[in-house]
């Protein structure tokens, strides 16, 4: 998902360089025309790009916001269990280590992706606002910054626009897992 998102991005970024070829090489009637027709390609493609991150974030909305919610408890429970087998050595504790480090794997990978994603929407406005769009005709010029003001507003995927997934979000669940894994084990003595 996030591969893909990057490929369109850096296509964007190769289309948007081969733009900035045209309008600097020739300003003759044919260059205007190939001009014209790339602007509208580059535009065509820079909404869809946003609509495949809006329907992605239809699409993760309810996974992100219950595998964040149960993420904390499942790891705080996970260590209160991981402590209990500390004192009497078995090799469930096996089991349990790695039940631990594939949540923790899982959730990052999740995470990371989607801080990746947010990177790359912010990336597509900074590639349009890279092109020489000061010297194209005023017409394309309205698109260019039609493109960079879409481009402006962050892109983050959240599980129901509550749960924001990104690498602080996965250290701010670590920590609440460990503060819940304090006050079970407290209130387990």
């Amino acid at each position: 998902m996030c591969t893909y998102i990057d490929t369109c991005v850096q296509d964007l970024a190769n289309f948007a360089q081969d733009v900035n070829r045209i309008v600097e090489s020739d300003k003759s009637t044919e260059n205007q025309r190939t001009f014209g027709e790339a602007c509208s390609d580059m535009l065509k493609f820079h909404i869809d790009i946003l609509e495949l991150m809006k329907n992605l974030k239809i699409i993760m909305n309810g996974p992100l916001f219950f595998q964040l919610l149960v993420y904390a408890v499942f790891i705080a429970m996970n260590l209160l269990q991981f402590d209990e087998m500390l004192k009497h050595f078995d090799f469930d504790i096996l089991l349990n280590l790695n039940s631990l480090f594939t949540q923790l794997f899982f959730n990052y990978i999740s995470c990371y992706y989607a801080n990746n994603v947010t990177i790359k929407s912010f990336a597509a406005a900074e590639i349009s606002y890279g092109m020489n769009w000061y010297v194209f005709p005023v017409n394309r010029q309205l698109l260019i910054c039609l493109m960079v003001q879409r481009a402006q507003k962050p892109f983050y995927l959240k599980g129901y626009d509550i749960v924001d997934c990104s690498l602080t979000t996965f250290l701010n669940f670590i920590k609440t897992a460990v503060s819940f894994y304090l006050v079970f084990k407290q209130f387990g003595n």
